[in-house]
C-alpha cells in the first residue's frame, strides 16, 4: 500500500509533458533469498550442497536456477509493466539489480545498462585473466538436470579457466576482482544519452534504490534533478524515501515499494 497519497493526476501530467525518461532500479527490485527459500526444491538442493565438501562452489548456480522467469513471476510482471510504460518513449534504464530478470523482458539492444553485472556471463577469479566468457551451455544443461533429479552432481564438472584452471565466478559486482568490461559500451551510450537530456523535459524515476550502491543511482539522480530545472524527480522507496534539503521544486518522495508504484500508478 502506498502510505502517503500520491497525486496520480500530477504524476501523469508530468509524464505527458516529459520528453525523456530516466529510470533507476535499485536493490528493492532484486529477488530476495527469502523468495527462493519458499521453494521446497531450493531448500532440498541447498541441503544436499551443504553436505558436500565442495558444495559451496555449486551454490551460486543453484541461485541462478531459481532466478529463471518461471520462479519469479512478481519480478517478471514488474518488468513487463515497465516495458509497456517505456514503449514509444525516449528512455534509459540504469539498474544495479543483478538477477538479470530485466533481460527476460527487455532485450540487449534496448536502452538498459546494468553496471553491477549478473548471472549471464562468467569470469576467471584471477584478475590477471581479463576475459569475460559466455555461460557454458553443456554445464548448465547438466546442472539443471541435477536440480531436477535426473543426474548426480558427481557427473558435473564446474567450469574452470582454460588458462590457469581456477574456477570461474559470475561476472558481477559481488565476485572477487569484478571485471567491468562487459557493460562499458552500454555505459558510454547511457552517458551520451544523458548529455542530451540537459535542460530538456526529463522525468527521473528512482525505484527502490537504497544505500547499497548510492553512487550509481541515488546521489547522481539527486544531482541531476538539482541542476536540470526542467526535470521532475520521483523517488520511490519504502524505507528511505527522503529527499535532500536542497531538492528542486518538482521533486517528489513516494513512500511505496516499486512493484506497487509501477502496477498502480504508471498505468
Amino acid at each position: 500500500m502506498i502510505r502517503e497519497m500520491l497525486d496520480k493526476d500530477l504524476l501523469h501530467k508530468n509524464i505527458d509533458t516529459s520528453k525523456y525518461f530516466l529510470i533507476g532500479l535499485g536493490e528493492d527490485v532484486q529477488v530476495p533469498l527469502s523468495e527462493m527459500e519458499s521453494h521446497p526444491l531450493f531448500l532440498a538442493k541447498r541441503n544436499e550442497l551443504e553436505a558436500l565438501e565442495d558444495g559451496d562452489a555449486y551454490y551460486p548456480f543453484l541461485i541462478r536456477y531459481f532466478l529463471q522467469p518461471e520462479f519469479c513471476e512478481k519480478q517478471v510482471n514488474f518488468y513487463k509493466e515497465l516495458k509497456e510504460f517505456c514503449n514509444g518513449k525516449n528512455y534509459f534504464i540504469l539498474s544495479t539489480v543483478t538477477d538479470d530478470l530485466i533481460y527476460s523482458v527487455f532485450s540487449e539492444e534496448d536502452h538498459v545498462v546494468t553496471p553491477c553485472g549478473g548471472y549471464r556471463k562468467l569470469q576467471c577469479s584471477d584478475s590477471s585473466h581479463q576475459e569475460i566468457v559466455d555461460f557454458p551451455k553443456d554445464f548448465w544443461e547438466n546442472f539443471c538436470r541435477w536440480v531436477e533429479g535426473k543426474t548426480t552432481l558427481s557427473d558435473i564438472k564446474l567450469p574452470t579457466c582454460p588458462e590457469c584452471g581456477k574456477l570461474f565466478s559470475f561476472n558481477q559486482v559481488s565476485s572477487e576482482n569484478y571485471m567491468e568490461d562487459d557493460y562499458l559500451t552500454k555505459w558510454k551510450l547511457y552517458t551520451k544519452w544523458l548529455e542530451g537530456t540537459m535542460n530538456r523535459d526529463l522525468m527521473i524515476m528512482e525505484l527502490g534504490a537504497g544505500m547499497m550502491f548510492p553512487s550509481v543511482i541515488r546521489w547522481p539522480f539527486e544531482k541531476l534533478s538539482f541542476y536540470n530545472k526542467k526535470s521532475c524527480f520521483y523517488r520511490v522507496n519504502e524505507t528511505i524515501p527522503q529527499l535532500p534539503d536542497n531538492k528542486q521544486e518538482k521533486a517528489y518522495s513516494v513512500d511505496a515499494n516499486p512493484f506497487e508504484f509501477v502496477s498502480e500508478y504508471l498505468k
